[in-house]
């Protein structure tokens, strides 16, 4: 899905979430005919555990690269694999809360965005978060 604005920044998972999980579609499946082999318990069901072990790797990588959070002067969007965008607007941030892996931005109405601090991008964010924060306590 596309934002509905021009996004100035945006966080992304790890390049390295994207390889761990093409290793594993590869290495998993593998393992499961070796150790079928070496125990001599293989048959056709196996080779369906293994086509299954690699598309839950790949969905879960595929996944992983499509939740993505793009940001502007004015609003946050939340992109995700199914279903519309979310969107959020700075000016109803009411409180930042974060922890050692995560990040959680409170609105004024309700709504909660949770941003993960192991994404590609996330100091830029912070940066322009930090200024946001600044900009809101100057206008009070």
């Amino acid at each position: 899905m596309k934002p509905n604005f021009e996004p100035t920044g945006k966080l992304t998972a790890k390049k390295q979430y994207h390889y761990i999980c093409i290793a594993l579609a590869v290495i998993l499946p593998l393992a499961i005919i070796i150790i079928t082999l070496i125990k001599k318990t293989f048959s056709p069901v196996t080779l369906l555990v293994c086509a299954g072990v690699a598309v839950i790797m790949l969905v879960i990588d595929y996944s992983n690269r499509s939740n993505m959070v793009v940001y502007n002067d004015e609003q946050i969007a939340l992109l995700g694999m199914f279903g519309q965008p979310k969107y959020y607007r700075w000016d109803k941030l009411s409180a930042v809360y974060s922890g050692d892996e995560t990040m959680r931005l409170e609105f004024a109405d309700g709504r909660k965005l949770y941003i993960n601090l192991e994404y590609d991008g996330v100091n830029e964010f912070i940066a322009y978060l930090d200024s946001v924060t600044e900009n809101q306590k100057e206008c009070r």
